[in-house]
């Protein structure tokens, strides 16, 4: 089962509850995964919050590889979804409560996608950049979680520029989460 397999029409949900839906729909798989709140003092919650912001990172690649290559927009959609996946994943392991901007609220200055990926990972690496505890280090440091968050909000329009870029609109933004998240739901439920 993938994306293309399922319906989604979420013409019913009023707008403004759009990112709050899916933020909720995605702790449900948080919690379904077990995946924890990590603790920003914590090496090893520290150390899943690095790994989770690569898989951000690399899905982010997978998008620019479909534009270069197939250009497939299955392809890229479902590349979208996991991605957003993977980044509110992020933001709710580090506890934080941000909600997706609307796409009218951001300004629709960039249309260059690869600038825009640049823009979105170097934003995001600047904030785990802030993670300076690793499992090797005698003495743990304690986290300036002020300015991980402060750096991790940073993230939030930067992530809307990008997916705007694809020239995807937040409709079918929001629709391809919410398929994505009854894939994940299947395959949680089926074992796949």
């Amino acid at each position: 089962m993938n994306i293309t397999d399922v319906k989604i029409d979420i013409s019913g949900i009023p707008k403004e509850d759009w990112s709050k839906m899916m933020f909720s729909k995605q702790d449900v798989l948080r919690q379904l995964y077990k995946v924890p709140i990590c603790n920003l003092d914590v090496p090893s919650d520290q150390q899943l919050l690095r790994a989770m912001a690569w898989n951000v990172v690399e899905e982010a690649g997978e998008i620019l590889d479909v534009l270069m290559t197939s250009g497939d927009q299955d392809h890229l959609f479902d590349e979208v979804a996991d991605m957003t996946s993977f980044y509110m994943e992020l933001l709710l392991m580090s506890d934080y409560q941000v909600r997706f901007y609307d796409w009218e609220q951001i300004e629709r200055t960039e249309t260059d996608v690869e600038k825009s990926f640049t823009d979105f990972t170097v934003t995001l690496a600047l904030a785990i950049n802030t993670l300076k505890n690793r499992h090797w280090r005698k003495t743990n440091l304690q986290t300036d979680a002020i300015t991980y968050r402060e750096r991790l909000s940073n993230t939030g329009p930067k992530f809307t520029k990008f997916i705007q870029c694809l020239g995807i609109s937040y409709k079918d933004f929001v629709e391809v989460y919410c398929k994505k998240y009854r894939v994940n739901l299947f395959r949680l439920e089926s074992n796949y």
